[in-house]
């Protein structure tokens, strides 16, 4: 299916008002910022950025190997576990036997 090419409207507005960029007091505001003051501005919302993306990439981090270690984990304390219950319950039967 071809769409046919789309004819603009005959009257278009125009921006006929020029703005004086110091009418928006910009360069008050930029003469009043010292540059250093800028760059650590910036650097401190850089910061917390990266702070807060690298908390999430530990906690994302962190799951992944929970979730792995967790099960690999339980499988190896498994057969422990039995064991021991195996062990104790045979301890006390023999410690309860009559004599």
């Amino acid at each position: 299916m071809t769409i046919p090419p789309r004819t603009p409207p005959r009257f278009l507005p125009t921006l006929t008002q020029v703005v004086d960029p110091s009418s928006l007091g910009l360069t008050s505001i930029a003469a009043a910022m010292d540059p250093e003051q800028l760059v650590q501005t910036v650097l401190q919302k850089v910061d917390a950025a990266l702070m807060n993306r690298l908390r999430q990439q530990m906690e994302e981090s962190l799951q992944l190997q929970w979730q792995t270690l967790g099960p690999s984990l339980r499988n190896e304390l498994e057969p422990l576990v039995r064991a021991l219950v195996s062990e104790t319950l045979a301890s006390r039967m023999n410690h309860d036997e009559p004599k």
